[in-house]
C-alpha cells in the first residue's frame, strides 16, 4: 500500500520546499490539483495547482519537481467539475467539463499519475435526480475511451453534491459504464453521513481519501 497527500496544508515553502516536506513526512505520493487560469492562484502554486489552459506545461513542471525530490504523483483532482458539473442541463457546461477532463487526462499522462478525480455531479431544484444521472454517464462514456488508451483511471468521487447516496447505487453507476479504467475513490467522512463505511468500502474501491470537516447543525428554537 502506498500512502499519498495534497498541498493543501502547505506551509508557504516554494514547490520544491513543499514536496521536500512531503517527502520527509514519509509520504510515497503527492495529488495535484487543477484550476482555471483566471483564479487567484500563481503559475504552478504552492498549492500544487495547475491551470488547466497550459495543462501540459504546467505538469512538465510539476513533474519535474516531484521527481527531483523523490514524489510519485499519485492522483490529480479537479475542482473544476463544481463549477462545469457534467450533470449540468446546459449543454455548453457539460461541454465545457468533457474538455476539462480530456485535457486533465493528458496531463495525467505526463506527470505520471494513474487516476484523475473525477466529481460525478449534481443534483439540486435545477437538476432532477434520474436526468442527472443519465447525463453524467453519457458525459463520462465521451472520456472513458481515452482514459482506457492513457492508462489513468476516472476515479469517482463521493462527495456531497446529492448524488450517487447509497454504495450500490455508487456501483451500479460504475458497473454500467463497463470499463476497467472506471472505479471509485472513497471518501470516508462521506460516507459516514449517509450510513456505515465498512458496507462500502469494498465495492469497486480505488482508493480511500481521509478528509476532516466540521458537520454543522442549525437548532430552531421555538417559543410556546
Amino acid at each position: 500500500m502506498k500512502i499519498a497527500t495534497d498541498l493543501w496544508h502547505r506551509r508557504g515553502y516554494d514547490i520544491a520546499g513543499e514536496l521536500r516536506l512531503i517527502k520527509d513526512a514519509g509520504f510515497d505520493g503527492v495529488e495535484f490539483t487543477f484550476s482555471e487560469a483566471n483564479e487567484n492562484t500563481p503559475m504552478v502554486s504552492d498549492r500544487g495547482y495547475l491551470r488547466i489552459e497550459h495543462a501540459v506545461d504546467d505538469a512538465r513542471l510539476l513533474h519535474k519537481a516531484a521527481v527531483d525530490v523523490g514524489l510519485e504523483v499519485h492522483s490529480v483532482r479537479s475542482g473544476l467539475l463544481w463549477r462545469y458539473p457534467l450533470t449540468s442541463p446546459d449543454p455548453g457546461i457539460r461541454e465545457r467539463a468533457v474538455e476539462i477532463i480530456m485535457r486533465e487526462l493528458e496531463a495525467c499522462s505526463i506527470l505520471g499519475a494513474t487516476a484523475l478525480l473525477i466529481v460525478p455531479g449534481v443534483v439540486n431544484e435545477n437538476i432532477p435526480y434520474d436526468e442527472a444521472y443519465r447525463l453524467s454517464q453519457e458525459s463520462l462514456r465521451r472520456v472513458v475511451g481515452r482514459a482506457e488508451d492513457l492508462g489513468v483511471t476516472l476515479a469517482i468521487e463521493n462527495v456531497c453534491s446529492n448524488f450517487l447516496l447509497s454504495p450500490l447505487e455508487f456501483a451500479r453507476f460504475i458497473d454500467e459504464l463497463g470499463s476497467p479504467v472506471v472505479g471509485v475513490t472513497w471518501i470516508l467522512a462521506m460516507l459516514w453521513i449517509v450510513g456505515w463505511v465498512t458496507h462500502s468500502i469494498g465495492l469497486g474501491c480505488l482508493g480511500v481519501g481521509l478528509r476532516g470537516f466540521i458537520l454543522r447543525t442549525t437548532v430552531l428554537a421555538l417559543g410556546v
